[in-house]
């Protein structure tokens, strides 16, 4: 099986000292999903993480490319169901934008962290959110070291 490989965000932010993350709706199945696409030959991973996010969910912010998470995402393509691997990385939100290149085929959705598991999630997207989790005291570190967290 040949498993094609793209790169994706995992939107988050701090308000009130609760941590959010922010889902899109997919294309073709209507299921919450992060950002994600195609790099480019030319392109940096974190580039291709910012351009997807910007493009997907018209969103803007800062990546931190020191906490990869990759999984194997179900993705329908013409009818039939395969694979692609993943490598998301978390993304701090410091824009949100009313408009956006696929703001027409797309939702977005802002979910606290702490109730994400009670969400109807594919279990692909519930292994990101627990692997985020896992990860989370660094990633909230970094964010401080950054001065992105008031």
């Amino acid at each position: 099986m040949n498993l094609s490989h793209k790169i994706g965000a995992i939107p988050f932010n701090i308000t009130e000292n609760q941590c959010r993350l922010m889902l899109i709706t997919s294309r073709t199945r209507e299921r919450l999903i992060f950002p994600k696409g195609n790099k480019d030959k030319k392109e940096s991973r974190k580039k291709t993480c910012k351009r997807e996010a910007f493009e997907e969910a018209g969103i803007i912010g800062k990546v931190f490319k020191k906490f990869p998470i990759t999984q194997r995402i179900s993705k329908s393509q013409n009818g039939k169901l395969g694979y692609v691997c993943v490598t998301y990385y978390p993304m701090f939100v410091l824009k949100q934008f009313d408009e956006w290149p696929e703001k027409s085929i797309r939702e977005r959705h802002w979910i606290e962290l702490h109730n994400a598991m009670s969400r109807n999630l594919e279990p692909e997207f519930v292994n990101i959110i627990k692997n985020f989790i896992l990860l989370k005291d660094f990633i909230m570190s970094h964010a401080k070291e950054k001065d992105l967290l008031s």
